[in-house]
Formats: C-alpha cells, structure tokens, sequence
C-alpha cells in the first residue's frame, strides 16, 4: 500500500476534470453566442452520458 501515489493519482484526475470543465464551460459560452443549434447536442451528450 503506497498512499502517496494514490493521492498524487486522485489529485491528477481532479485537476483535469476541474480543468476540463472549465474548458468545457468556457466553449459551450462561445458556441452558444453564435449557434443555438448546440444546446441540442449538448442535451444528447448529457443524457448518453448518464
């Protein structure tokens, strides 16, 4: 058992989900200025998803 390597795994993945969802967040703002067709995609992702 080496939790060392865990946290620094853990820390990994929450650095890139938090820097993907800015990101995220940050694309579909643009998107949306100039495409309202997106809002559908964004919904079929969303349910495909869960």
């Amino acid at each position: 058992m080496q939790p060392i390597i865990t946290f620094e795994i853990i820390m990994t993945v929450v650095v890139i989900i938090a820097a993907f969802g800015i990101i995220a967040v940050f694309v579909a703002g643009t998107i949306n200025k100039g495409r309202k067709k997106d809002k559908k995609i964004m919904k079929r992702e969303g349910q495909n998803a869960s």
